[in-house]
Formats: C-alpha cells, structure tokens, sequence
C-alpha cells in the first residue's frame, strides 16, 4: 500500500483499519522520514492485523517490536484472567520490564 501527495503529512500516530472486523495496525509518521515501507499480515487466531517487517523506519520497527510482545502477553493476560491475580501480575510486570528494557536501549543510543 502506498500513500502520495504533494505535502508532508503531520507527524504522529496513525492506524490503518481492515477486515470484518476493522482491525487496525498502529504505526508512527516523523518529520524527518516519511519513506518508509510496512508489511502487513492478518493473524488467523486473534483476527487482528498486525506488522510483519518494516523497511526503512527505525522508530516504526522498535513501535512494531513492541506492538508485538503486549500483543502476545495480552493473549497470555486473557487465558489468566480467570485465573490467579499472581499469574496477571507477572505479565503486566514483563512488559513493563521490557518497555522499560527498551527505553534505556534507546537512551543509551544518544549522543
């Protein structure tokens, strides 16, 4: 899928929506680069569209990441929610963990 026109577009977040049941893919638009190319897969299972590669965007392929790993414990999340509050902690604390992981990458990245 690709977007043209003659004027940049606003930075921000954007979505696309899909499907039967209007899905939607996040992804991030910046100042600076607006090439960038973005493959999209439907997941059979949860039914929801999802990234599957980013070409030519850095801050789209670590939003992807992750968009991926809270998609993946939001399906482990629902398979405990009738269970013990322990088992819901220990995700919600892994994907703090990992936003957190990832943050510090990028900080560590600066110059």
């Amino acid at each position: 899928m690709a977007f043209k026109g003659g004027e940049k577009l606003e930075a921000g977040l954007y979505f696309l929506k899909a499907g039967k049941n209007n899905t939607v893919a996040l992804f991030l638009i910046d100042d600076s680069n607006q090439i960038f190319q973005l493959d999209l897969s439907m997941d059979t299972e949860s039914k929801g569209l999802s990234i599957s590669s980013v070409t030519n965007s850095k801050e789209n392929n670590l939003f992807s990441d992750l968009s991926n790993f809270i998609s993946g414990k939001k399906g482990e999340y629902n398979k405990l929610n009738n269970l013990d509050t322990a088992g819901q902690n220990k995700l919600t604390q892994q994907v703090r963990d990992y936003q957190q992981q990832l943050i510090e990458n990028q900080l560590s990245k600066l110059p």
